[in-house]
């Protein structure tokens, strides 16, 4: 193998891996953003459990009055 077939493998290998690096960051990012979105829709609902847990106890306390 000559020294240029072997510098254009090597060019070649890392060119691969600098691609396949970029994406796995990308494909990281991706499945972190899906992580916070479904936690943040978890957070909304409790939330919003609590407040309607709240609202029903203003509303019976004010029937009691």
């Amino acid at each position: 193998m000559s020294f240029e077939n072997r510098m254009a493998a090597i060019g070649r290998t890392t060119e691969w891996h600098e691609s396949h690096q970029k994406y796995e960051v990308q494909r990281r990012n991706q499945q972190n953003e899906k992580l916070v979105q479904a936690e943040l829709q978890h957070a909304n609902a409790e939330l919003q459990n609590l407040r309607r847990e709240r609202l029903l106890q203003l509303y019976k306390a004010e029937a009691e009055e």
